[in-house]
């Protein structure tokens, strides 16, 4: 069985973020561990270098995100969708149930969350353009991943998680337990610990 602990991804979150850094050195002190940290900003590259330090971190990489500043235009429509239903087959998921679970995408569906402000993505961006994001986010996880050699995902989100499964890597997040201060290591994309 390959060890669980060799390359390790850590998607860092500001909320997260102590815990994050500490569990990332006693990976490196207990198993020797590698560490890619993963942001979804480039302004955020600094604030995580100097958190985990260069004696800890063996790379950052700014992630590939659907929520984009631009979105792309002059898109091939077929070739957009051809891909997404490739990555459908591949990854046994439909693109809508990735695009539901995020409030910009899903068009501000939320049960019972009447007369909700609907976001500027929700209201500007074509389902094309919206494909072609997640088709990017994707495509720049499975690379990175594999590259990587990752073989732990720590704190993904539902793009990154459902990459890690299809290529059977362990997934992890740290969710508040709604119980005391409580908290649990859930698997996956759905916060479930299934034990």
């Amino acid at each position: 069985m390959q060890n669980p602990f060799q390359s390790v991804a850590i998607v860092a979150t500001p909320l997260h973020l102590r815990v994050q850094v500490e569990l990332a050195k006693m990976l490196k002190a207990r198993h020797g561990s590698q560490i890619h940290i993963f942001c979804l900003r480039a302004a955020h590259v600094a604030t995580y270098a100097e958190a985990f330090g260069a004696d800890v971190c063996d790379s950052i990489t700014v992630a590939a995100t659907v929520l984009l500043d631009e979105y792309p235009t002059g898109l091939d429509e077929q070739e957009v969708i051809a891909r997404a239903r490739a990555f459908e087959e591949r990854f046994d998921a439909p693109m809508n149930s990735l695009v539901l679970q995020n409030r910009h995408h899903g068009r501000g569906f939320a049960p019972g969350g009447y007369f909700h402000p609907r976001s500027r993505h929700s209201e500007t961006v074509s389902y094309v353009q919206m494909l072609e994001a997640y088709n990017r986010a994707l495509s720049f996880w499975e690379t990175s991943l594999v590259e990587k050699g990752i073989t732990l995902l720590l704190w993904g989100y539902t793009e990154s998680d459902l990459v890690a499964h299809a290529l059977d890597i362990p997934v992890r997040v740290l969710c508040g337990g709604r119980f005391k201060t409580y908290w649990q290591w859930a698997e996956g994309m759905y916060d479930d610990a299934p034990a």
